[in-house]
């Protein structure tokens, strides 16, 4: 659970300094064209949220290094409005590959995860495939989303709140 912790504060620091993807190109060439052809998208869909008070931070990982401990190594990092106790959030230009996805409802940006006694969570989280751990926080292989080729993945994630 501490760890989960770390992960979610550490996440939520590094949101605001995370791209959404590429850049377009003005005139892509065939190479880019092909390329962005076969690029893919994961659209994060949360729900669950107890407010619309702050942001959903969200962290976009491509391997279990960092995962969710540690949110500096996720390859993307957004932040979302929540709105009516949802919010959604897209990673696009994103090559085929495994993925897996962190969030922190930051209710009060501060841009980390309030505790409580004993270093509980008094902000929510989640991660992709609605991942749990067991006495801390899920694993990469439980959150782990296989993206093909030019696909557009959806990830549900309900928001949690010890």
């Amino acid at each position: 659970m501490r760890s989960l912790l770390l992960v979610v504060v550490v996440c939520a620091a590094a949101v605001g300094r995370a791209a959404a993807g590429p850049a377009p190109a003005a005139a892509p060439g065939r190479g880019q064209a092909q390329a962005q052809a076969q690029s893919g998208e994961i659209a994060v869909d949360m729900a669950g949220f107890r407010n619309d008070k702050g942001v959903a931070a969200v962290a976009l990982f491509t391997s279990s290094a960092g995962f969710p401990d540690h949110p500096e190594r996720a390859a993307r990092r957004l932040e979302s409005v929540i709105k009516g106790g949802k919010a959604r959030a897209v990673f696009r230009g994103l090559p085929a590959g495994t993925y897996a996805v962190a969030v922190l409802h930051d209710e009060d940006r501060d841009h980390r995860m309030k505790t409580g006694v004993f270093g509980i969570p008094r902000e929510g989280y989640g991660a992709s495939r609605d991942a749990r751990g067991r006495f801390g926080p899920p694993r990469f292989d439980s959150a782990r989303l296989a993206l093909r080729a030019g696909q557009a993945l959806r990830a549900p994630i309900q928001i949690t709140y010890p």
